[in-house]
Parts: C-alpha cells; structure tokens; sequence
C-alpha cells in the first residue's frame, strides 16, 4: 500500500472544474427552455384584458345576463371562459365567436350582452348564482391560451 499514489492534487481540481462545468451545462440545457416557454405563455395574456360591465340573474327564464367590455389592447379573442359560482361550487361555460348567446365576441372598445340559459352550465333551473368571473382565451398563430381570470362580479337580480 505505501507504494500506491492518489491523483495529484491539480488532476483532482480540474477534475471538479470539469464536472461542475458539465453539470451546469446540463441544468441550463433543460431549465432554459422551461422558462422560454412559461415566457411565452405570458405574454399572450400580457394585456388580454375583458371585462364584466354589469351581470345579473333573470328569475323569470333562468338566465345568466352578462355585459361583457374590451379594452383598446390589441390581441386576438377566440373565447371568454364564463364561471359561474353556485354556493362552492364553479361551473364554466366557454363563449366562442359563434355563440347564440349574444352576437360574437367583443372587439376592441366594444362591449356585448350575452344571456347564458343556466343549462350551458349544466346547473338546474332554481338554482341561485352568487358570482361570475372571466377569462379571455387568446391566440397567437396555433397556440391558444387561457388567461388568468380579469374580472369577477358579484350577481344581482335583474330588473323586470
């Protein structure tokens, strides 16, 4: 055993240089990548806002009446996730240009009235809606993005 040697102490140092460099090149190889992608999710929604003007429930057909504004931010809508809030529980019902429930999607500077039939949320008839929140679904060439809620209202009982 005494005429064995280790590895000389500058073999060893370039030795972990070598291995630390590997490692970093290895976790930046995959952490990059994850993080473009998150970026690019993000700034679809950047300034994709829509917003509820006015939303009440209509007792006498059990509906959902919802005024529905944009803004003059420039993106491409494709759909409004509607959720609709019974007691603790959340229904979600999502409007596309070719709804029958108001006339398309809003454009820029624009706001439209939709009147949502409970059913398109699958919830019974009688059943009371305590609040609505939305989403803008935003596209950009293939992809499409649901964003994170924008606005959230409280429902009224619509006048007769």
């Amino acid at each position: 055993m005494k005429n064995k040697k280790g590895i000389e102490p500058v073999i060893a140092t370039v030795l972990l240089i070598v291995i630390t460099i590997v490692v970093v090149a290895l976790v930046i190889a995959f952490v990059v990548p994850f993080v473009q992608e998150q970026m690019k999710g993000a700034e679809l929604c950047y300034g994709a806002r829509v917003e509820i003007k006015e939303a009440c429930f209509n007792y006498t057909d059990s509906h959902l009446v919802i005024r529905i504004g944009r803004g003059a931010e420039d993106f491409e809508l494709v759909g409004i996730v509607v959720q609709a809030s019974v007691a603790e529980v959340t229904k979600t019902h999502i409007l596309k240009e070719d709804t029958d429930y108001g006339d398309g999607l809003p454009k820029v500077l624009e706001e439209i009235q939709y009147k949502i039939p409970l059913t398109a949320f699958d919830i019974a008839d009688n059943i009371n809606i305590t609040s609505v929140a939305i989403s803008p679904v935003v596209k950009s060439g293939v992809t499409e993005k649901t964003c994170e809620i924008t606005s959230q209202m409280t429902i009224s009982i619509c006048p007769e």
